[in-house]
């Protein structure tokens, strides 16, 4: 129970790596809300979080607005009263040649992948400072290390996640709040949308 009495907040959370933490935090005892686009899927991980002995609210939104990551903030602090830890684990990564793609769909990976990082991290902050500290894990990728074809957006939007996360580590890390990535290898999601069209 390492995580007795901590509430933790996981984006990305209704499949694949986002659902696994959520499962585990719960068996290590956090109490949990968890963010998604996927209604359904959310709902199958609370069960799984209640199955493991755990509590978990769903919040349905967007992280790449100011109002989604705000909803995840504000439904901690109705439910659980704080917030202690943040998995900014949420993302996309479309396939396709990077030739084929317009500006409009590598801004779309940008916002989700990073701009959403950033928003949850900012609105977290305070709750964290009147806790007296508090931790951030940013998930990356093992594909900005080793490159990959037909993923250029989320490759670069995953090295840009390594840069957030050593820059807040150093200002955040004097408030006493901890920020680390961790950089999982390949593993089905359901993060990929379709390919980029042709025009």
């Amino acid at each position: 129970m390492r995580l007795g009495g901590k509430i933790a907040i996981i984006t990305g959370a209704s499949s694949g790596f986002g659902r696994a933490t959520a499962v585990r935090f719960a068996e290590e005892g956090a109490r949990l809300v968890l963010g998604d686009l996927d209604e359904a899927g959310g709902h199958e991980t609370i069960a799984r979080v209640e199955q493991a002995g755990g509590a978990a609210e769903f919040v349905l939104g967007d992280i790449a607005t100011g109002a989604g990551a705000g909803a995840l903030i504000e439904r901690a602090l109705e439910r659980f009263g704080t917030a202690d830890i943040l998995v900014n684990n949420a993302g996309i990564y479309p396939l396709g040649d990077w030739h084929d793609m317009t500006a409009d769909q590598w801004d779309e990976v940008f916002q989700v992948n990073v701009r959403g990082y950033y928003l949850l991290a900012r609105a977290v902050r305070p709750q964290m400072l009147a806790r007296g500290g508090g931790a951030i894990v940013n998930v990356s990728s093992v594909t900005f290390w080793t490159g990959m074809g037909l993923l250029s957006a989320y490759i670069a939007s995953k090295g840009a996640v390594i840069g957030l996360t050593r820059a807040l580590a150093r200002e955040a890390g004097a408030e006493n709040i901890r920020v680390n990535a961790v950089a999982p290898g390949a593993f089905p999601t359901a993060a990929s949308k379709s390919s980029w069209a042709r025009e």
